[in-house]
């Protein structure tokens, strides 16, 4: 009688602990797919091709081989993908968003070392100490996670600068002072004729704007379906980044550039255009380094 109990024991206890890796790597994969999209390079979806055997794993795995195999094979390549992952993040990120970064990833550390001090090795090995420290940690990671997970950016501004398609730096006469763009370069002559009829259209819907609002305050972004232009402008130069998408980051950046080019070109601006094209020349370099193009 005791041992069935003790058999029975035994089995909701294996079939609890393969529920909870089950929910671990279906949460793992789908959380994969999303970080493997921010990396800067292809995966070929290797980590979320990973997170799908494991859930094989977890649900056929005799539970002896899979106590082993899951938490000490699987974890520390996912934690690889996400230590690469936060690191980018965290590189990306600036000031109080930074922060939040290393925090979410801290969090996230916690979470797997708790983890691991549930396992049944650790816990044959420290005692039962041992799983209640690991689920106290394991709240905490949560906590930590979901607290700075809040005050993070949308994923999809990770990959922002893919979202550019090109850049123009105009005076408000119409005049190109830079142009740059992300698709393979053209013959210069048709380069030349898109660019001059592009940067008039541009200069022309904001005048037309500033007409119907009777305003003279430029015009920070047109939403033109899957193409969005944002401005921004200081003295006699307006910048117009032309993306799939109104970004933060973007925004951000158009600022820091913006900021950058009126201590530079302030004085040149206000005593008006020269005939050398060469003097624009940094400002181009600079939309390039701001803009990771």
């Amino acid at each position: 009688m005791t041992i069935d109990l003790a058999v029975e024991a035994f089995g909701v206890i294996s079939y609890t602990i393969r529920l909870g890796y089950l929910a671990l790597f279906i949460g793992v994969t789908i959380f994969a797919n999303i970080q493997e999209r921010a990396l800067p390079w292809n995966t070929h979806n290797f980590f979320g091709i990973l997170g799908v055997s494991g859930i094989a794993l977890a649900i056929f795995l005799p539970h002896d081989i899979a106590k082993v195999v899951l938490p000490f094979v699987y974890v520390p390549l996912f934690l690889f993908l996400f230590t690469s992952f936060s690191l980018i993040m965290i590189k990306k990120n600036k000031g109080i968003l930074r922060f939040y970064s290393i925090l979410f990833f801290l969090g996230f550390v916690t979470g797997i070392a708790a983890f691991e001090l549930t396992s049944d090795m650790s816990v044959a090995t420290f005692g039962t100490i041992s799983y209640t420290i690991g689920t106290v940690l394991i709240v905490a990671g949560i906590m930590i996670m979901s607290f700075s997970i809040t005050n993070l950016p949308s994923f999809g501004e990770m990959d922002w600068h893919q979202k550019i398609r090109e850049i123009y730096l105009m005076h408000k006469d119409g005049t190109i002072l830079a142009h740059v763009r992300r698709e393979k370069k053209k013959k210069s002559e048709d380069r030349e004729i898109e660019t001059e009829s592009a940067t008039q259209a541009i200069s022309g819907i904001n005048k037309l704007l500033k007409e119907v609002t009777q305003s003279e305050k430029t015009v920070k972004a047109i939403d033109y379906g899957d193409t969005k232009l944002l401005f921004g402008a200081t003295n006699n130069a307006v910048l117009v980044v032309v993306a799939e998408e109104d970004l933060e980051t973007i925004r951000e950046k158009i600022e820091e550039f913006m900021n950058i080019f009126n201590n530079v070109y302030k004085d040149i601006l206000q005593q008006g255009l020269t005939d050398d094209p060469q003097i624009f020349k940094p400002a181009e370099a600079m939309i390039h380094r701001i803009f990771e193009l």
